[in-house]
């Protein structure tokens, strides 16, 4: 027992530590909770629930995921987010039309190698250092 409050000690002026190096850490901490409680309510609010269903587990994620600690890494994230979204979409769509007029018994190989194209071409262009700097995170989604 002693160990265990030895511990929580431990964490808590560590914590106390970070939050007086850079107390913008804190107010960021409290903002993404906000977003967090605000896109939850989704949830919570049948009119909005009814809309949304359970795809509001999607806004949830992606403020999980987007929320950075400046509002400049935020908005990168987001557009890298989105562009990344549509163009595969795009992709997506583009591959199902290709493949579907293959007929059923080629559809899913080709789906598969199209599948194995993709992913090999977008972790290999993940290495170039000026993509990664600026588009790792789009590439990634």
């Amino acid at each position: 027992m002693k160990g265990a409050m030895e511990k929580v000690r431990e964490i808590w002026r560590e914590g106390r530590r970070v939050g007086k190096e850079d107390p913008r850490r804190i107010v960021h901490s409290f903002k993404v909770g906000l977003a967090l409680a605000l896109v939850s309510s989704f949830y919570y609010y049948p009119p909005l629930y009814d809309n949304f269903g359970v795809n509001a587990m999607w806004a949830v994620m992606t403020v999980v995921v987007v929320f950075e600690f400046s509002v400049g890494a935020t908005l990168g994230k987001g557009i890298n987010r989105a562009v990344a979204t549509l163009v595969a979409g795009g992709l997506g769509v583009g591959a199902h039309h290709l493949a579907s007029l293959s007929g059923p018994t080629i559809e899913p190989i080709l789906l598969a190698v199209f599948v194995f194209v993709q992913a090999a071409l977008s972790t290999f262009v993940r290495f170039f250092p000026r993509v990664k700097a600026r588009y790792d995170y789009g590439i990634l989604i």
